[in-house]
């Protein structure tokens, strides 16, 4: 089950063209049969590996917290990521304005 969670992920966020493969086999330390191989589902990533998938996919991170039923985890990191957001738009409209009425 994890396998094929974690190649839909990968495929999400990363296709599966083979310099994707490539770059992917780069970021684990691992080969690129192995990645082919995680693509296709025929087995999951190692501990390790998943982590560092983890930390560079959303949609990795995202298929995994599901698997282990943390949705509260996930709502968390999307609230997160939306006040960045929110928080970074805020800073550039105050930016634009001030440089508007003190120019």
């Amino acid at each position: 089950m994890l396998a094929e969670v974690v190649a839909e992920a990968l495929k999400a966020d990363f296709g599966a063209i083979p310099s994707h493969v490539k770059h992917l086999a780069r970021l684990t330390g691992t080969n690129e049969r192995t990645v082919h191989n995680w693509l296709l589902a025929r087995n999951g990533p190692s501990g390790t590996a998943l982590v560092v998938l983890m930390r560079h996919s959303d949609a990795v991170t995202e298929a995994v917290m599901l698997l282990a039923n943390r949705e509260d985890a996930i709502h968390a990191n999307k609230l997160q990521k939306a006040a960045k957001i929110l928080r970074a738009s805020a800073a550039s409209l105050i930016d634009c304005l001030d440089s508007q009425l003190n120019g």
